[in-house]
């Protein structure tokens, strides 16, 4: 009797799966000649601390400004370290948006104006604010989900394993980290790497309306399901919103995997490729497009 529920929960389960990786687009296990080679899967045998060389203080954030004041250290001392501070009042919700209408002029500026942050609970946990790196004025614009563990020690995203493969994507349609601007949706760490909750996803998105407007990106990828729907304001699959570019504020967006759901599913590459194909080309058209509108410039 033990035996038959075990495998009637086991089956139940399987299905259950099955039909969550139908939704999320997956058709087959195949995968085009070629394309493992183009985004290899980082070796997951050696341990995450191994041969890691140290990132440089403040790696991630702007030029000029040092760790907050209480970062690093364990949420209780940082609570106590405001109530000590009586001048310093906690950021709400509303303030952190109301203040949108004092725009800052440059990205440092605007990491200075948010890196204390409290305006969720995210921000008495952290351990670092992740605010973003790359060319702060890219033409592309990489937006994830949220920080990770290794993200949240060294201040920067997209370090740890869905980094490095992210990394080998970009390369692969012979982009640079240096080239694009890469942020996350949220700029503080879940606990336990959980979904952002909506409060946490509102209470970031004047920050990260603001990195757009500062960065004037030509084109934005969106690094899977939640900072699809963030951007967009929809609720629709993976499946249902990759594969074409939307309109984002009169930015082309384009919405494919995060490189965490490769590093899951191998399955998930063959789309991403396709997807990210598909981003590397446009942004050639763009740059052609802009030769051509210049005076006197030739066409090759």
């Amino acid at each position: 009797m033990n035996t038959q529920a075990s495998l009637s929960d086991l089956i139940r389960q399987t299905v259950e799966a099955v039909r969550q990786e139908e939704e999320q687009g997956i058709e087959s296990l195949y995968l085009p000649a070629g394309l493992d080679g183009a985004l290899p899967l980082p070796e997951r045998t050696r341990s995450a601390r191994s041969g890691r060389p140290a990132q440089p203080a403040g790696a991630g954030r702007p030029a000029g400004y040092a760790q907050p004041a209480g970062a690093g250290r364990p949420a209780g001392a940082r609570r106590a370290d405001q109530a000590n501070q009586p001048n310093q009042p906690v950021q709400s919700v509303q303030s952190a948006q109301s203040a949108q209408s004092a725009q800052v002029t440059s990205l440092e500026a605007l990491y200075a104006k948010y890196h204390r942050c409290t305006a969720c609970a995210l921000g008495f946990t952290r351990k670092h604010f992740v605010f973003g790196t790359g060319n702060e004025h890219a033409d592309v614009m990489f937006v994830g989900e949220a920080p990770g563990a290794q993200e949240d020690e060294q201040g920067q995203p997209f370090v740890g394993q869905a980094g490095k493969l992210l990394t080998r994507i970009l390369n692969a349609i012979d982009f640079t980290r240096d080239e694009v601007y890469i942020t996350n949706i949220l700029k503080c760490r879940p606990p336990n790497n959980r979904d952002p909750m909506p409060e946490e996803v509102d209470a970031c998105d004047a920050i990260l309306k603001e990195q757009i407007r500062l960065v004037r990106p030509r084109l934005i990828c969106a690094l899977g399901r939640v900072a699809a729907q963030a951007l967009l304001k929809e609720n629709s699959s993976i499946r249902a919103l990759r594969g074409r570019f939307h309109d984002y504020h009169g930015i082309k967006l384009l919405v494919t995997y995060h490189p965490s759901g490769l590093l899951r599913n191998a399955a998930y590459k063959r789309p991403t490729w396709e997807d990210v194909q598909m981003l590397r080309k446009e942004y050639d058209r763009i740059v052609q497009s802009d030769v051509q509108a210049t005076p006197g410039a030739e066409v090759s």
